[in-house]
């Protein structure tokens, strides 16, 4: 009886865990979606968002290893002149989340 009590508390711990996990990953995604639209994104002294330029993610092509990092900071300072982002910052993870999200 207590072996199968320990079994089904693990089976739910379990089930929470990677159910708070997609929900992170979502929220990432969402996040993305937001500032990939956001004129005001990374300091951006124009009225430029990632959207005027690639509207719904268009012309964004896959990278093999998932990592956008130079091509999203590139934008930002060519297309947005804004201000780079750190590689481990939110809003780069949430950038790299929605751009993966888009090429799948």
């Amino acid at each position: 009886m207590m072996r199968e009590l320990n079994m089904i508390i693990a089976i739910l711990f379990l089930v929470s865990v990677s159910q708070a996990g997609a929900t992170g990953s979502e929220t990432k995604i969402e996040l993305g979606k937001q500032l990939f639209n956001d004129p005001a994104f990374a300091m951006s002294t124009n009225k430029k968002s990632c959207n005027s330029c690639h509207p719904d993610g268009k012309g964004i092509g896959e990278v093999e290893s998932g990592d956008y990092s130079n091509m999203i900071n590139r934008c930002i300072v060519g297309a947005l002149k804004g201000q780079v982002l750190e590689n481990d910052s939110k809003e780069m993870q949430a950038m790299q989340a929605y751009l993966n999200s888009l090429v799948q």
